[in-house]
């Protein structure tokens, strides 16, 4: 039998829907960047998101070990999607002086991370993104 009489005896082909993409770390910073800094109505979805719980406690050993006492970290919101959680988190320089933040100094378990803006003057804020493979919480450990 020829594969075009095998077609024909199988019927009419149904529609193959694809797959739904898969979710990259890209897209969560830029998702929870998004969430923190723009309107909603601007914020780019993310098949699948949905909103995790974190506490919104200092986490201030979370950039370089904590050995910048005036720097504070605080947890803001959190999303799971594609196996995946990013976590916002706001950042302090209570110092008198001008911080250049890095990313490599970020510790924990993380698959990636990003902040929005990487010159932090005096008194300045911004954020930080971090992407996990488990809930924030249990990929910090005992980062507090």
């Amino acid at each position: 039998m020829l594969p075009e009489e095998r077609a024909a005896e199988a019927g009419p082909a149904l529609p193959i829907e694809p797959p739904e993409p898969d979710v990259t770390p890209f897209d969560l910073i830029r998702y929870a960047m998004q969430s923190v800094h723009s309107p909603k109505r601007l914020v780019d979805p993310v098949p699948g998101i949905a909103r995790a719980p974190v506490a919104q406690r200092s986490v201030s050993k979370l950039y370089d070990n904590g050995a910048h006492l005036g720097l504070v970290l605080i947890p803001l919101r959190s999303w799971a999607a594609g196996g995946l959680y990013v976590t916002a988190i706001r950042v302090e320089n209570r110092h008198s002086h001008d911080m250049v933040l890095s990313p490599i100094r970020v510790q924990g378990r993380l698959v990636a991370s990003a902040f929005y803006r990487r010159r932090l003057p005096p008194l300045g804020k911004t954020t930080l993104a971090v992407v996990t493979e488990h809930p924030f919480p249990a990929a910090i450990g005992g980062v507090r």
